[in-house]
């Protein structure tokens, strides 16, 4: 694809002051100690202040390097269609214009440029990256990320704006439990730029253009979702209250929408007006979706120290309200969803007609993506209610009875949902957060196949089955995706007498379609099993020991007798990171390590 196609990139930011943030620009380009850095032209020149030697540590460790045109525009296409959508940030049209070597156009930072490339490696071709040197799309992702966190590190970026857009786009990296510089933390560095400029300040709106207004103001609702998105995933407080927010919430006129529909038609995509309305549409109703959240947050959940495991330090996370009073509001919460969900249906139908969404695949991926949010929320609604024990025969206990089957319907509806996502083959272009989603579902089958009512175990059975399929699909893309595999397994072991679902596709061709299931039916077509542990047979015997000694596998204290005993090599290999990866963050919403509710019949 030629510069022509992508024609152009980022932003620096909507503000006025853009040019005073890089007062050393001009002085940089004369001076001698950066002759030998060699930057594209639509990237911003090294400020003058900046240590040669450390410029030439960023040289070696190639923090400097974009990647050649064929795999930089296929990064900047897939990002446009996979990351943009749900996150935009960037004011697109001024990006793209200064690839395109527009005429007064605003230069890119380094740091977002190369922020841009990192977000949008999970969904271009392995082969682009093989050819780039990179061995895995994994390795591809960590490199690259890296690039941006010493661009970070070494402060080559001084506008406040471009870093809250960069430090958002660097919260969408994941590596382990244990970084101390995870998605927390990059969010709450973004978050103190955003304040630090009054982002969330309606006053600071004055005097700005209405195209600079809007790239604020979409701007500060990204920071919004990505609290609570990260909420969702990491069991934290949020940091954003609802209560300091000033800007109303975002329109269809605040969105790039001719500009975006412009470039999807660059990229052959059918109806691309149609389409990006109803992206903007879909952001939209996902800050909706955010809000509601932080409502059930706010109402079910108190924070509480918690401790992952024995060498990391305890942390504030949150943890289900136990009181018989917090039951009251659960059948408010879920009908604000439920009338959320309706009334988001009906503006898309509005839109784009019944189901069409479906037709497209970039619309579907970001549409499946917030029902698969929208079931995990409501999920979380009610998990909590079952864990309690209430009297006989009161209020509180008749209410829990209708948490169950909604449990249910939301975990089939997140596993349905990604089904037709994979046997489509666009499970890969779903974002990190349907690893989330896909665990809380895969948690409450295996909660079911332990029901004493035959169809609930079978569709249960079949529907864990499923979701593992598309958990397999996504590991080539996300690592957390295999350490969400490894968590289900050693749940599923430590709570079932089942053997655990396999990966039947091989290689990883399109798996074969099953027929819907529903829960309640009386038998459902089994898939074949076959025994998904051959790999893991040490582990697994370390970790049955530990069972036999403690009586339960409830504690870091199975990882750590685990970790203590295998061999060297064995845990090196991908075997050992299902196994061990236990301890993700997304998995604590279900209490210090599996808090099921109870099935019931």
């Amino acid at each position: 694809m030629s510069t022509d196609n992508v024609n152009g990139l980022a932003m620096n930011g909507p503000s006025k002051t853009d040019d005073q943030s890089h007062p050393a620009n001009v002085a940089a380009q004369d001076d001698t100690r950066h002759a030998q850095v060699h930057l594209a032209d639509y990237i911003l020149p090294l400020r003058g202040d900046i240590d040669v030697v450390d410029i030439e540590f960023l040289q070696k460790k190639g923090a400097f390097r974009i990647p050649d045109e064929e795999l930089r525009d296929q990064l900047l296409v897939k990002y446009v269609l996979y990351v943009h959508p749900f996150l935009p940030l960037l004011d697109l049209e001024e990006f793209f214009a200064a690839i395109g070597g527009k005429q007064n156009s605003r230069k890119i930072g380094l740091l977002l440029f190369q922020a841009v490339l990192f977000t949008a490696v999970p969904f271009v071709d392995l082969y682009l990256l093989q050819t780039e040197g990179y061995e895995s799309r994994e390795e591809a992702r960590r490199k690259c990320f890296e690039k941006v966190r010493l661009l970070f590190d070494f402060n080559l970026e001084l506008n406040q704006i471009t870093l809250i857009q960069s430090v958002l786009l660097m919260t969408l990296w994941y590596e382990m439990p244990e970084d101390i510089k995870g998605r927390s933390h990059w969010l709450k560095i973004a978050l103190s730029y955003a304040h630090e400029i009054g982002l969330n300040r309606y006053s600071q709106l004055a005097g700005l253009s209405a195209k600079e207004q809007q790239a604020r103001k979409r701007l500060w609702w990204c920071c919004y979702t990505r609290d609570r998105i990260i909420s969702l995933n990491e069991r934290q407080i949020i940091n954003i209250r609802d209560e300091v927010v000033e800007l109303p919430t975002l329109e269809e006129c605040d969105f790039e929408t001719k500009y975006l529909a412009d470039r999807l038609e660059r990229y052959h995509i059918d109806e691309p007006l149609l389409q990006a309305k109803v992206l903007a549409e879909l952001f939209i109703q996902k800050i909706q979706l955010c809000m509601l959240f932080g409502q059930v947050l706010d109402t079910l959940y108190i924070p509480r120290g918690h401790q992952r495991s024995y060498n990391v330090e305890t942390k504030i996370v949150l943890v289900p309200k136990t009181s018989a009073s917090a039951a009251g509001n659960i059948i408010t919460l879920d009908q604000e969803l439920c009338r959320w969900a309706a009334e988001c249906r009906a503006k898309l139908e509005a839109l784009a007609g019944h189901d069409s969404t479906s037709k497209y695949c970039i619309l579907d991926v970001h549409h499946t993506l917030l029902g698969l949010l929208y079931h995990t929320i409501r999920s979380m609604v009610h998990r909590p209610h079952l864990c309690q024990v209430y009297t006989e025969g009161s209020q509180a206990q008749a209410l829990q009875a209708q948490s169950q089957p909604i449990l249910r319907a939301s975990a089939q509806g997140c596993t349905d949902l990604a089904k037709r996502l994979t046997n489509d083959g666009r499970i890969k272009y779903l974002a990190p957060i349907g690893i989330t989603t896909l665990l809380f579902a895969g948690v409450q089958h295996i909660s079911d196949i332990n029901s004493g009512e035959l169809g609930v175990r079978a569709a249960a059975e079949h529907c864990l089955d499923q979701t593992l399929q598309s958990l397999y699909r996504l590991r080539e893309v996300y690592d957390s995706a295999r350490h969400a595999i490894g968590l289900l397994r050693i749940v599923h072991r430590s709570k079932t007498l089942g053997i655990f679902p396999e990966d039947r596709s091989g290689h990883f061709p399109t798996p074969q379609v099953y027929p819907h299931s529903t829960y309640g039916q009386a038998t459902i077509p089994g898939a074949p099993y076959t025994n998904a542990v051959r790999g893991n047979g040490i582990a697994v015997g370390l970790l049955e020991s530990e069972r036999r000694m403690t009586g339960s596998l409830d504690s870091p204290s199975a990882v750590v007798h685990v970790r203590n005993n295998l061999p060297a090599s064995w845990e090196s290999g991908p075997d050992a990171e299902d196994m061990l990866g236990l301890y993700d963050p997304v998995q604590e919403w279900f209490g210090e390590f599996f808090e099921f509710p109870r099935t019931g019949a």
